[in-house]
């Protein structure tokens, strides 16, 4: 683990001195998404962004994001992180006015990332094929998907969102009231599937730190239902800790089990709660 971290280290030193725009061949090109996909992984742990303030440092090459799905997923990744910064900074303001005001920008936000994502996802199916590497109803451990689609999603967090978002303003665009179509619950259960692949001994650390990400976003497409889908993943990302020595993977199982929405807040409203505060 040692060695990885040290690894890590010297690409970002290697790429901060190269600049964010000299990457013209083939091995620059794969050590800017491997900056990228490490810098982004750490901002979403550490709550804070680590590049420099200009956009051009955490933005992909228009050249790589044409034809380059997880590029543009990092690219969103990145605004995830700015809002986690928007987030935390509006513990810090003391004037009513100024919060709330602070509140609004965070819930555009998030209303432009779920846009992006849904976008995203819509280009990533037609792009990508599916099933990739396992067979169509292999799963692992007895992980089930398919009877999830039938289950109501009226406590989604998108859903919950809208209702803040009309409560601080009304004449702004509608909030999208879909939190996981069948197709995102398809990837969610791909994603799932393909853990044991990456956690296999030969495939060495860098898997499962790229396994991280995925993981995560199967994990809070599943927990709106807190079923079995969702046990599941949550022990894979102990696993991750456990197993491969990536610390921040129990991080991440904790940080949903605190952001997840209890029935009690369900029933009393949680956008009141939040406008209130």
């Amino acid at each position: 683990m040692h060695s990885w971290t040290a690894h890590e280290r010297g690409v970002r030193q290697l790429y901060r001195l190269r600049g964010p725009e000299q990457n013209p061949s083939p091995l620059a090109r794969l050590l800017h998404e491997d900056f990228r996909y490490t810098t982004v992984i750490q901002g979403i742990q550490h709550r804070k962004s680590l590049y420099p303030q200009e956009s051009h440092w955490s933005t992909g090459s228009r050249q790589d994001r044409g034809y380059k799905p997880e590029l543009r997923l990092y690219d969103i990744g990145f605004a995830v992180v700015a809002m986690l910064e928007c987030a935390d900074k509006i513990s810090e303001v003391e004037d009513a006015e100024e919060k709330f005001a602070s509140r609004r920008q965070l819930l555009r936000l998030c209303q432009a990332i779920h846009e992006r994502m849904e976008h995203w996802q819509e280009r990533f199916l037609q792009e990508v094929p599916l099933p990739v590497y396992w067979a169509k109803d292999a799963v692992p451990d007895g992980l089930e998907t398919r009877d999830y689609l039938s289950r109501p999603r009226s406590s989604s967090p998108p859903s919950q969102l809208q209702d803040i978002h009309k409560a601080l303003d009304s004449s702004g665009p509608p909030f999208y009231t879909k939190y996981c179509s069948p197709s995102m619950l398809h990837v969610a259960g791909n994603i799932a599937q393909s853990v044991p692949y990456l956690m296999n001994p030969v495939m060495g650390t860098v898997a499962s730190q790229r396994l991280l990400l995925p993981l995560s976003v199967a994990r809070g497409t599943f927990q709106p239902q807190s079923g079995p889908e969702l046990t599941w993943c949550n022990s894979a990302l102990g696993r991750i800790s456990t197993e491969k020595g990536i610390k921040y993977g129990q991080g991440i199982a904790r940080a949903g089990q605190i952001w997840g929405v209890s029935e009690e807040q369900q029933k009393r409203g949680l956008s009141v709660d939040l406008v209130q505060q």
